[in-house]
This record gives structure tokens, sequence and C-alpha cells, in this order.
């Protein structure tokens, strides 16, 4: 009975043949809409180059749908003396209190939407923003704007 099962197993082992699992492209659905990256930059901050790469990549990845724009707040945001401009301004830094008053940089707002958990908008980890971009692009379109 041994050499019975030893060799029904042998044999379901030597049938077995490994098959190759075909993996569909994947594809990346584009709508009409758009989500729009709030970026909390400054010039004197040395993690916001970090920000500026991941918004650079969603916008790679979805380039007719999500629109990044930096803004320059009162934190890390004095200029150098080698800078030719000073991109502060009373909205950005309005912007900055609102959104990310306790918030170091980068941090950034997706279409200024509160991530439920959280009591402010903005989030300061750029490798969590594709993910909530990708929700916000998930949800239905509810305005059309066409210039004619």
């Amino acid at each position: 009975m041994k050499k019975l099962s030893i060799l029904l197993i042998g044999i379901l082992f030597w049938s077995c043949e490994e098959q190759m699992v075909v993996l569909p492209d994947a594809t990346i659905e584009t709508s009409g809409k758009s989500v729009i990256i709030e970026d909390l930059t400054g010039v004197d901050c040395p993690n916001c180059p970090a920000g500026s790469a991941a918004a650079a990549s969603i916008i790679s990845l979805y380039p007719n749908n999500v629109i990044a724009v930096g803004i320059h707040g009162d934190f890390l945001t004095t200029p150098l003396p080698e800078s030719a401009y000073d991109f502060r301004t009373e909205e950005g830094v309005a912007f900055e209190e609102y959104f990310a008053p306790y918030f170091g940089k980068p941090a950034a707002t997706i279409n200024r939407v509160q991530i439920e958990g959280q009591s402010e908008f903005a989030i300061s980890e750029p490798s969590l923003w594709l993910q909530y971009v990708e929700e916000e692009l998930q949800k239905p379109q509810t305005i059309s704007i066409e210039l004619s």
C-alpha cells in the first residue's frame, strides 16, 4: 500500500506541467476630469524636490487630467541670496495657513478635498499623492468648462 501511494504521488508530480499565466497589458483610463495638485513648496526646503518629482511623475501618468501648481507660503520660502525671484505672495501665505497650518514641506492638497480621518487638507507624504489623485479621478465628473 505504501509503494502504491508513493507511485501515485510520483505520477501526479510527473504529470504536472507548469502553465504560463498571461497578464493583459495595464491600461490607464482617462476621462475629461481634471485633478489639481497644489504643492506647498519653498526655495529653502531640502525635501521639496521629492514633492516636485512626485507631481511630475503623476502628470506623466495622467498628462491630460492632472495639473500641478507650486505654492510658496511662509515656511521655508525666504529667497536665497542668489535667488533671482521671490515667489511668495499673500495668497500663498493664506493658503498655507488655511490648508496646512502645522505641516512640514513638501505637502499638497489634492482637489482641496479633506482626506477622511485627517484634520488638515494637506498630505505631507509625496508617495501618497498618486493614490489620492487616482481616487479623485475615479469620482464622477460634475462640471465641464469649455472655451469657444
